[in-house]
């Protein structure tokens, strides 16, 4: 589950935040270290000037930065390639888990809920029936069991005439087109809404798979 993996990753970035930063000032100083040599040195006569100029305002000694070696340089430049590359891949997946792949991955362990692709092909019927009836408006009356309110309270978002808990919360919604159920209420609510009851709608039942 994605907050158990942040227990690991959150001190594993922190780290390597902390790691990363010598090599970062490394190779920034290694850079403006090759970019000041290929300037060319100060000639004498100007090095004696601001020497002087130095003492005149500057009478504290500043300690010169660190020369940083050729080995050094370098490998603080590798080092930063391969952090770029290792997150090239951490920012596909998370694209991936997040948009691409949001609720439709049921062995993914990044997911959020590994839900089956059920779930997909009941809003897709339900996505129909609401175009069928309301144009598309998601303004259909559905009724959502307690069992079956996790997790299709986030698929539902968009309608807007969802009733939670039916019909315990909502009594006065009546003939709903869509009751969706699951857990220990799957057995009950086939019999009192699949059976041929006088002045009440009957419901075609079908049993999906909603988590692995």
């Amino acid at each position: 589950m994605p907050w158990l993996m942040i227990h690991m990753t959150m001190p594993m970035m922190v780290l390597a935040g902390i790691g990363l930063e010598p090599a970062v000032m490394a190779a920034y100083n290694f850079i403006r270290q090759r970019i000041a040599q290929r300037q060319g040195v100060v000639s004498a006569s100007q090095h004696e000037t601001s020497q002087e100029v130095s003492r005149l305002y500057h009478p504290v000694p500043t300690s010169r930065p660190k020369r940083i070696g050729v080995l050094a340089g370098s490998g603080a430049i590798v080092t930063i390639v391969m952090a770029l590359l290792l997150l090239a891949p951490t920012l596909h997946n998370m694209y991936e888990v997040s948009y691409v792949h949001a609720a439709d991955g049921p062995h993914e362990m990044m997911v959020y809920v590994q839900t089956t692709t059920d779930v997909n092909t009941i809003m897709a019927k339900v996505d129909a029936l609401d175009q069928k009836y309301d144009g598309g408006t998601h303004a259909m009356p559905i009724g959502l069991m307690n069992d079956a309110t996790w997790p299709f309270a986030w698929y539902l978002r968009d309608y807007t005439n969802v009733c939670y808990n039916y019909p315990t919360d909502c009594p006065a919604a009546k003939n709903v087109p869509v009751i969706i159920t699951g857990g220990d209420n799957l057995y009950s609510a086939e019999v009192q809404y699949s059976t041929k009851v006088a002045n009440s709608p009957t419901y075609a039942f079908h049993q999906y798979k909603m988590r692995t």
